[in-house]
């Protein structure tokens, strides 16, 4: 039986895209599934008496459990849905915190007071594949990415309905060379949250292929303090807020490229050209369209030089 677990303990490690054979792997579930039930049964404590199945993405014993530089992995079940309402922060270095299923099968947090929040606080952790969803009127940040070489990717962070939102979807801050990638942001239409997301002195971070829709008092994307040698492309921003309806922002000096981002705004000033702010960003092929029906217009002006 212990050759057993084991060997499967082993072959997801195998299997899983940059997991190292020391990884250790962690699984989360819905203790009332009976399928789970039987997956924990298959599933005990492995020769060094470590549990591995869990009910909780957030349980401290299981996060006592990892350890820094192994890259282990929890791997968070198909339904599994869980409600938060305080910060909760992932600081072991290289873990991967990884959903399992897709669409509407992706598992769900929920946020049910504005203080929730889930915090990348160290370097190279990566949260993938998961429904987020607010429960609540203008939740703080929904991810709070501080460590360098961390990774959100194809993430949905949701609204519940008319009142609840996020007023900051994804915060990149202060650390470095982070990855926020093939996520949707999905604001309310009448609720104004202010930013989709936030870049704030994190040098060479790269914001890719983002699907961002809603009513943004600032930006869909920005960088608020100076980030150097930032990649912003190919994503999609729809700021339908009327009084400000910025889709992608820098500052005087935030320096990096923006690329091939398809554009949407409320704003029909200057054709739409207001729907950006330049800031010392350099800008190739992005394109704004401020109305329906109409295509859209390469923003900024092309450079006469």
């Amino acid at each position: 039986m212990l050759e057993n677990q084991l060997s499967r303990y082993g072959a997801v490690s195998k299997v899983l895209e940059g997991v190292s054979p020391y990884s250790k792997a962690f699984f989360v579930g819905d203790s009332d599934d009976t399928g789970f039930v039987d997956f924990v049964n298959e599933f005990a404590p492995d020769r060094e008496g470590v549990v591995r199945v869990y009910s909780s993405m957030f349980d401290s014993t299981m996060l006592a459990n990892t350890r820094a530089g192994r890259g282990d992995v929890i791997l968070v079940m198909p339904g599994h849905s869980e409600s938060i309402s305080t910060d909760q922060s992932f600081n072991v270095k290289g873990l991967k915190v990884i959903g399992l299923g897709e669409g509407d099968e992706r598992p769900i947090v929920r946020y049910t007071a504005t203080a929730a929040s889930i915090s990348l606080d160290t370097g190279g952790i990566q949260l993938e594949n998961f429904r987020l969803i607010a429960d609540t009127s203008a939740v703080t940040i929904g991810v709070d990415a501080v460590g360098s070489g961390s990774v959100v990717r194809k993430n949905s962070l949701e609204f519940n309905g008319n009142g609840s939102d996020f007023a900051i979807g994804i915060r990149a801050i202060t650390g470095d060379r982070m990855f926020i990638d093939d996520n949707e942001i999905l604001g309310e239409d009448t609720i104004g949250p202010t930013h989709g997301i936030q870049i704030s002195a994190s040098d060479y971070t790269r914001v890719r292929r983002n699907y961002i829709t809603g009513q943004f008092s600032n930006a869909g994307i920005s960088d608020t303090a100076a980030s150097q040698g930032l990649l912003i492309g190919d994503n999609f921003v729809n700021n339908q807020d009327t009084a400000a309806s910025i889709t992608i922002a820098g500052t005087t000096t935030s320096k990096g490229l923006v690329y091939n981002n398809r554009l949407a705004t409320a704003d029909s000033t200057a054709g739409g050209l207001s729907a950006i702010t330049a800031g010392g960003f350099r800008w190739n092929q992005n394109y704004v369209t401020d109305g329906d029906s109409v295509s859209g217009v390469l923003a900024p002006v092309v450079s006469s030089s």
